[in-house]
């Protein structure tokens, strides 16, 4: 029984600590569910604006490539910079003769009592070798200069691959809302078809309607609900656009979004926009630094003409069959002058001429379409807002249109007809209406992504 006893005891013990731990586990997991961005598979995330385009600025693959191009053109002006320096290279090696040659040279002359150097067929040597450039016609220079405004470009195209998917989201997101919207009043006109449809039911079973008005009113009803499934059909595509657009690897996550429209009032008029605008477009500004860097290319490739100067200079030690190592070191100034290449170098400077006009006609074509760019924006942007102003006071009538007609056909005075063109007028004018609503947000977001402005602030949660 005692034995029994401490038994049962120690199983006791054992349970206790692996239901501790267990417990450990069930901790630790839920934490670390916790601290990532989803929960469990299940869960359903509600992001705002601010909240996407975070997301999206570390996700998405368009921009990991603008940041890398900016990388590589801060390692390419590294690499311009070292040019400059000095270069110290180790190396070493053995080689083979047909004839004895002698180790180091011969420094003087036996009759003067200097002896012959040692012979050999092998010769090997090691040793240290410098290389320091003094002069390349500009190009030491140009190169740096060359690869800071690369460098200064990239980070520009940076900047516009952000603004530009910014504004997508944003546009994206607005009309995720406007779907919404649109289903809420479909789904409101299929509520309010089904409550006539039972009216016209029991007034047909009451004999005051032909079986023509319901069947009239059932396939009113069935139209509906075939629009909400299109409009639901077309938010779920839409929200898979935004899904990719946010860089989001895990299909099977859902996700929903949260928000208001947002109203910010422009302070610009169209001739101040369309002179800021080519001041602050980020793409703009990098096609000005991409011409500045054609200029440079083509110093760059004309200063191939000029001489090139450099130090150079060894330090070797050197044997030949026996363990005895010579040394020996030398130091030299050079000079490179191309007399004649074949006509090499009149075909870069030509090459780089041609590049730097396509770039002129690059900067031209984007001044031109930027200016398109702001007007039509503005124009966007004036349009939605008048039709917001007329679709408001259509929506009003429509609702009493609506109100009166159904009064109206209980009471025997109107037929299904009127009642369906009612409900369905009702939602073309709620429809129009949250179309210009979502459209004056986004056409003031292209507004100032067309100025150039910073989309990335906290204005854009609404």
């Amino acid at each position: 029984m005692q034995s029994l006893f401490w038994r049962d005891k120690y199983w006791k013990k054992i349970s206790i600590v692996l239901m501790f731990l267990i417990l450990m586990l069930l901790t630790c997991s839920s934490v670390l569910a916790e601290s990532g961005q989803w929960q469990n598979a299940g869960d359903v995330r509600i992001f705002t604006l601010s909240e996407i385009i975070n997301h999206a600025m570390i996700n998405s693959p368009t921009i990991k490539q603008a940041e890398s191009n900016v990388a590589v053109e801060q390692a390419n002006l590294k690499a311009a910079k070292s040019e400059r320096f000095p270069k110290i290279e180790l190396g070493g090696g053995g080689t083979r003769y047909h004839y004895p040659t002698p180790v180091t040279p011969i420094s003087g002359s036996p009759l003067a009592g200097v002896p012959f150097p040692e012979f050999s067929e092998t010769i090997y040597d090691v040793g240290a070798f410098l290389h320091l450039p003094l002069y390349k016609g500009g190009r030491l220079v140009r190169n740096v200069e060359l690869s800071e405004l690369r460098g200064a470009a990239a980070a520009d195209l940076l900047v516009a691959k952000r603004q530009d998917l910014i504004y997508n989201l944003t546009s994206v997101y607005y009309k995720i809302l406007q779907l919404n919207s649109f289903m809420q009043s479909t789904e409101a006109q299929v509520r309010g078809l089904e409550t006539h449809q039972r009216q016209v039911e029991d007034f047909f079973k009451a004999g005051k309607v032909a079986q023509v008005e319901l069947l009239k009113a059932q396939v009113e009803v069935a139209k509906a609900r075939e629009n909400f499934l299109l409009a639901e059909n077309s938010l779920k595509t839409t929200y898979e656009l935004l899904r990719m657009l946010m860089g989001m690897e895990d299909p099977g996550q859902e996700f929903r979004i949260a928000g208001e429209p947002g109203y910010r009032k422009i302070d610009y008029s169209l001739e101040q926009a369309l002179a800021e605008a080519l001041k602050r477009r980020p793409e703009y500004l990098s096609v000005l630094k991409t011409m500045q860097a054609g200029e440079e290319r083509v110093e760059i490739a004309k200063a191939r003409r000029l001489p090139y100067v450099y130090l150079a200079g060894q330090y070797v030690e050197t044997m030949g069959t026996s363990v005895d190592l010579k040394e020996n070191w030398n130091a030299a100034l050079r000079l490179s002058l191309p007399l004649f290449d074949g006509g090499l170098i009149t075909a870069e400077i030509d090459r780089e001429k041609a590049e730097l006009e396509k770039v002129k006609q690059n900067e031209r074509f984007l001044r031109l379409e930027i200016n398109q760019e702001v007007k039509e924006t503005f124009l966007s942007l004036e349009n939605a807002e008048k039709r917001m102003e007329v679709a408001s006071k259509a929506m009003e009538s429509a609702k009493e249109n609506l109100r009166v007609e159904e009064l109206k056909y209980r009471k025997g005075a109107s037929t299904t007809t009127n009642v369906v063109d009612a409900q369905t007028n009702l939602v073309l004018v709620e429809t129009g209406y949250y179309q210009a609503l979502y459209d004056r947000d986004i056409a003031i977001a292209g507004v100032r992504r067309a100025v150039g402005e910073d989309l990335s602030g906290e204005e854009q949660s609404k």
